[in-house]
């Protein structure tokens, strides 16, 4: 009994000094804060883009009845000049798979739900859009219709601590020289 509430009790303490992972991108411009118990699922880099995709802990979907593990990214793109054309590119992007869009309130820049169907399945996805030093961002989170409504609240808190910051120059870069300057 004593193993079982020590164990009870160390749990719970090492739930409340849970500390976020930071991911700084400076060529993209931003620094992510998130949960330590987020995976990353992955991370890709192209010319004048960057995806750094997390995977929230799974919980149970009474809808869905199973396990659903819920996604957040951040899509950064130094190779698109305006608000208007992140959102039409991605809208163009997601056209096959669509239902529909709904404008959805947001602190800073603009958010839409989309509700797609992939492989017969329904997914519901809220994407921030923002605009800031010349690099665009589209923030998301996609989760199933028993698990949004349950997640929302982590996805919101990620996006208060997302730090935008001036970019550094890209790698690809090469310095001027001196007859540039």
């Amino acid at each position: 009994m004593k193993i079982k509430i020590g164990m009870t009790l160390l749990l719970i303490g090492a739930s409340f000094c849970a500390s976020a992972a930071d991911f700084a991108r400076p060529t993209f411009g931003f620094v992510a804060h998130a949960p330590d118990d987020w995976k990353v699922f992955g991370e890709r880099e192209r010319p004048g883009q960057m995806l750094l995709d997390f995977g929230l802990p799974e919980i149970w979907s009474d809808v869905e009845k199973q396990n659903i593990e819920n996604s957040v990214y951040i899509f950064a793109r130094r190779d698109v000049k305006s608000m208007e054309a992140l959102i039409s590119d991605e809208d163009e992007r997601v056209a096959a798979v669509g239902i529909s869009k709904e404008p959805f309130p947001a602190a800073a820049g603009k958010a839409f739900v989309r509700l797609s169907k992939i492989d017969g399945l329904e997914y519901k996805t809220l994407t921030t859009f923002r605009f800031e030093n010349g690099v665009g961002y589209m923030i998301g989170f996609t989760a199933t219709h028993g698990t949004f409504d349950r997640n929302l609240a982590k996805y919101q808190a990620f996006l208060e601590k997302l730090e935008f910051v001036a970019p550094q120059a890209a790698a690809s870069q090469t310095p001027p020289t001196s007859s540039e300057k």
